[in-house]
């Protein structure tokens, strides 16, 4: 069960600038507030005509239900929305939502589809890179010497995952590192690196 703070009750809501202030509050950068106002508007636009103070916990799902569902749409953003969502009602209006006991399905699924779709982001630190002889270079475009070639093959093998048992592990840890990393909005390059030394941390302790 999964339950947010609550703020006092605002029966005269200032929208847009209220809300700016609370996530403010919330320490969210300055860059990040548009996209914050944008999945509000659109699960308003979603439900117009709808008295905003009616709608809750259950529209708030059908409406991730269906973002999830759309194409280029991933994890990290149907989570943003969601955390968009519960801010408005219990910390801008101080409205309380209905306990989330569970993800819903089409998010779970969306989960297992973004293994497959950024298989570019996850492969390569899970699994060595293979790389034809010769044509290993440093981004500088200078070649690598082979004391380089040797390192980077021996961090490969240690970030490979485990087996049996402990892939099931693997996978689920990951999946939440990369959530977490998304919603702090971190680069792809800096992903990749700390998703393999959580690996090889893993590899050296077994």
């Amino acid at each position: 069960m999964i339950r947010s703070t609550l703020g006092p009750f605002n029966p005269n809501p200032k929208w847009p600038e209220g809300y700016v202030q609370v996530l403010r509050e919330q320490g969210i950068d300055e860059n990040q507030i548009p996209h914050f106002l944008r999945w509000v508007r659109e699960f308003f636009a979603q439900y117009k005509g709808s008295r905003r103070r009616d709608l809750g916990r259950r529209e708030i799902e059908t409406y991730l239900s269906q973002l999830a569902k759309k194409p280029r749409t991933y994890l990290w953003q149907v989570e943003q929305a969601r955390q968009a969502l519960e801010w408005y009602y219990e910390q801008f209006r101080g409205i309380p939502l209905e306990p989330r006991y569970s993800t819903a399905p089409s998010i779970e699924e969306k989960t297992s589809s973004e293994f497959g779709r950024n298989k570019g982001i996850l492969d390569r630190t899970a699994h060595p890179i293979q790389i034809p002889q010769g044509r290993e270079k440093r981004a500088s475009g200078n070649p690598r010497t082979d004391k380089d070639i040797q390192r980077n093959r021996s961090q490969n093998r240690a970030s490979e995952p485990p087996s049996g048992q402990e892939a099931a592990f693997w996978v689920k840890l990951r999946q939440s590192a990369i959530e977490a990393l998304r919603l702090e909005h971190y680069a792809l390059r800096t992903e990749r690196c700390y998703l393999g030394w959580i690996a090889r941390y893993l590899a050296f302790h077994n």
